[in-house]
């Protein structure tokens, strides 16, 4: 009898429950007052009738308390609100942690509380302030809790360190603004563009987090964060999150047998398309044995964690899918693992994140490591992190004996000077006034007062520089405006300079300078003699200096070992196609940066433009050296400073171990020179004509001596001129100081005229 009504009081407990979702589902969302009022007093009456260990009383409390929360936004009853509440804290206390139930409430909770404390008029009662969680509270758990749209946590982890700083001070900002660039990789789903759109809402997160982290005195972690929260776009594309690609791409390689053969052996009899090879991956060794349906696993647990359904997105009519929540305690879309165990969840992603490590031990799947991820990084010479942020501004310096980075604070830069510099430069450099050199001195003296001052002196008290007797090799990685500044060519009012005490090079980040040094000790090149170059000017008629660099060209390399597109060869089509076939490639033409978009900034081929989405699709296997003599190849977009989205930085991340382009329009005389100073540095000079007209006069005159000396020669093939199978040895390993040697000399041949210079930089290694 007692088990009978127990059955019963249960059966009116759901059918009450049900009826409030029907009633609730048929209100439009909250618009209809009368299916509104019919769905509250059916969640009462399951409320009531819940006894105290119903395990499903939580659930009937969070959807009354939701239905009490849409009454009132669409009366205004502040009963209602209150009310809401009580039953949302109630809900909240009974939901385990770790589950869905949990994060579903707490959304609420937290919605209901944030709309409650903006009722000025009516505040909180003394009684309310001790019963209710306070909103900073929840919205730091909302932060860390998974079953949350990522990108909701993301907000709240940013919002929650930025009232940490206002309130308590730079440090206890930390833990949350480290935790919201810890979410970054969550949230970039979609295209290069909508990344790029979305990241334009937390440029300055990750200088954020890094100068937050100085304050607390980990300076370290404070590199960690800026390789992390930066270049997120091409983190992005080359780890693809899960990372999806590389790891279908390493499955396929690895064939049905992974221990027989090699990586490239195996890509290359079972998948001849995949021929790219990501830097770092150990082409001669055998593939690590992974599990076959290891992506597949992975994108499953992944979609757990940010409730982003495997597969194509919803339509667009619907909206953004990371801001769909189901409220009420139900999947969102059909085969969501919704209702399934959170942790469970993590603990799946966890694990398949360390199986899928053992494969691409170099794709970042969570904060990079010090010691073994960035130190190594300085192996050549210092890296310098240039950190601007609202707060403070602070450099870091990387060094291979140092246990730690060399932290030196730059009390006199401010976000604030930094971005009015940068506007400044920009405006001069676009214009030709009379001013505009006075401009561009101007900045050059403010850039060695507050940066390459107290830099350039840190680095001199640097133990492993004190033995060096060479000018020391320093990579640059600024961040904010700086990254639109010449750090390399900083000028003090006594006349020293950057260039006369380093010669410098830049990276958008550590494990892009890594890749590069891996790419060149494992690619495929060959011999550098067998190395070939691409010449490509599709404007000669229009840049008249173009027309000196090809000829200079020519007569330093062999025919055999350049291709030269020149005029209407100079196609989208031929380019695109001979690029992966050389070493060594030359852009002489114009180019145009589009600041807004940046993926679309382009180079103007002869035909169509060759822009930076396509330069990333590149395959790199066979790449070393390019040198882009064009305007503005090496500048970013305005709103996505720290992504680096640029020619010069397409080509890097396409595995182009080094390459020089320009901040900001350089005149075609001076482009054309320091472009010529540049190969003369790195390509052996010949001792002998090699242009056609010499070439052929001097095999004619060797084929008539020939006849003179062999009675019998004309009979027979005559031997082919000494000059005829020459090579040049094309190696890149010293192109930043033929760029720097390059800048001085220019420097003296035009010493008041910095803008025809300053904007030549050296990406790479």
């Amino acid at each position: 009898m007692e088990a009978r009504k127990i059955v019963a009081g249960l059966s009116r407990v759901a059918e009450a429950f049900k009826l409030g979702l029907a009633a609730q589902a048929d209100a439009r969302g909250g618009r209809d007052r009368g299916r509104l009022d019919m769905a509250i007093t059916h969640f009462r009456r399951a409320v009531v009738a819940a006894a105290g260990d119903d395990p499903h009383r939580g659930k009937y409390a969070n959807c009354l308390g939701v239905a009490l929360l849409d009454r009132h936004r669409l009366t205004g009853d502040v009963g209602d609100l209150d009310e809401a509440l009580d039953h949302l804290v109630a809900s909240f206390d009974a939901a385990a942690k770790q589950t869905m139930g949990r994060a579903r409430v707490l959304r609420n909770l937290f919605d209901a509380m944030e709309l409650r404390l903006s009722l000025a008029d009516v505040p909180l009662t003394d009684d309310q302030r001790a019963r209710l969680p306070s909103l900073e509270s929840l919205r730091r758990e909302k932060s860390r809790t998974p079953g949350l749209p990522a990108i909701e946590r993301l907000a709240a982890a940013r919002e929650s360190g930025h009232r940490a700083v206002a309130e308590q001070g730079l440090a206890q900002g930390c833990p949350d603004l480290t935790h919201a660039v810890e979410l970054l990789p969550l949230v970039v789903w979609g295209g290069r563009d909508e990344v790029l759109e979305f990241l334009a809402d937390y440029r300055g997160l990750a200088s954020e987090a890094a100068s937050s982290a100085v304050a607390t005195g980990d300076v370290a972690s404070a590199v960690r964060l800026l390789e992390q929260g930066r270049a997120v776009v091409w983190q992005q594309d080359l780890a693809n999150r899960t990372p999806r690609e590389e790891l279908l791409r390493q499955l396929v390689a690895q064939g049905p047998r992974p221990h027989e053969g090699t990586v490239k052996d195996s890509r290359a009899k079972t998948h001849p398309k995949a021929v790219r090879k990501r830097s770092g991956r150990a082409v001669d060794r055998p593939a690590p044995s992974l599990p076959s349906d290891l992506v597949e696993r992975m994108d499953r647990a992944h979609a757990a964690l940010t409730r982003l359904a495997p597969g194509p997105d919803a339509s667009p009519d619907k909206g953004d899918p990371r801001l769909d929540f189901d409220r009420w305690g139900f999947p969102w879309r059909t085969g969501t693992p919704g209702l399934a165990e959170l942790s469970d969840a993590v603990r799946e992603w966890e694990s398949l994140r360390r199986t899928a490590r053992r494969g691409l031990p170099y794709v970042t799947f969570q904060l990079p490591d010090y010691q073994r991820d960035i130190r190594p990084a300085a192996s050549d010479g210092p890296v310098v992190y240039l950190n601007v942020s609202r707060w403070r501004c602070d450099a870091m310096i990387v060094t291979r004996s140092g246990e730690h980075p060399t932290h030196v604070p730059l009390p006199a830069l401010t976000a604030a000077d930094a971005e009015q510099q940068a506007q400044r430069y920009l405006a001069a450099m676009m214009s030709d006034g009379d001013g505009r050199e006075d401009v561009v001195r101007d900045v050059l003296h403010w850039l060695w007062h507050t940066v390459a001052s107290p830099v350039l002196a840190a680095v001199a008290r640097l133990p492993e520089l004190a033995e060096i007797p060479a000018q020391p090799h320093v990579w640059w990685i600024p961040t904010g405006p700086l990254t639109t500044l010449p750090l390399h060519a900083a000028l003090s009012d006594d006349g020293r300079s950057v260039l006369d005490q380093v010669t410098s090079s830049y990276t958008p980040t550590v494990s892009a300078l890594t890749r590069a040094r891996t790419v060149r000790r494992a690619s495929d090149l060959g011999p550098p003699p067998t190395r070939r170059h691409l010449l490509v000017a599709p404007a000669t008629g229009e840049l008249p200096a173009t027309k000196r660099t090809l000829v200079r060209l020519s007569t330093l390399l062999p025919r055999r070992q350049r291709t030269s597109l020149v005029g209407s060869e100079a196609t989208w089509d031929k380019v695109h196609e001979e690029l992966p076939r050389h070493a060594w490639v030359h852009f002489d033409c114009h180019a145009v940066q589009n600041f807004d978009e940046p993926l679309t900034s382009r180079l103007s081929l002869h035909d169509r433009d060759l822009t930076v989405a396509d330069l990333i699709e590149l395959p790199g296997n066979s790449t070393e050296f390019a040198l882009l003599a064009a305007c503005t190849t090496a500048a970013g977009g305005s709103l996505v400073r720290d992504e680096w989205v640029s020619l010069a930085a397409a080509l890097m991340y396409a595995e182009y171990q080094a390459v020089i382009g320009t901040l900001w329009p350089v005149p075609d005389g001076p482009t054309a020179r320091i472009a010529r100073d540049v190969y003369a540095a790195l390509i052996p000079p010949a001792e002998e004509p090699l242009n056609s007209e010499d070439t052929d006069a001097m095999s004619s005159k060797w084929r008539r001596f020939l006849r003179r000396l062999l009675p019998f020669a004309g009979r027979r093939s005559a031997p082919k001129p000494p000059w005829s199978s020459r090579t040049v040895d094309l190696n890149a390993i010293n192109s930043a100081d033929a760029l720097h040697r390059a800048l001085l000399r220019e420097r003296d041949r035009r010493p008041d005229h910095p803008s025809a210079w300053v904007s030549f930089v050296h990406y790479g290694v």
